[in-house]
């Protein structure tokens, strides 16, 4: 996560994260997020058109909905 941070911090407000409405749990955990890594994110409301990367997710292990993609816990390869 660490290499995640700085990447984060060499970019601020430059990352977007998006959720499913203002005051989703999904809003509030990316704000939980950027305050706890002290970086500064975007947040984009999610309105039903364009398309959506998940670059992470906030379980303990990967989701079987989104197997390729890695925990936000999981450390980053090189």
């Amino acid at each position: 996560m660490n290499r995640r941070k700085v990447g984060l911090r060499a970019k601020p407000g430059q990352v977007r994260y998006g959720s499913a409405g203002i005051g989703s749990i999904s809003h509030l955990s990316g704000a939980l997020f950027a305050a706890m890594a002290q970086v500064k994110l975007t947040h984009v409301p999610y309105r039903g058109s364009g398309q959506l990367r998940a670059i992470g997710v906030g379980t303990a292990g990967r989701s079987a909905l989104v197997p390729d993609v890695p925990t936000v816990a999981a450390p980053t390869a090189r």
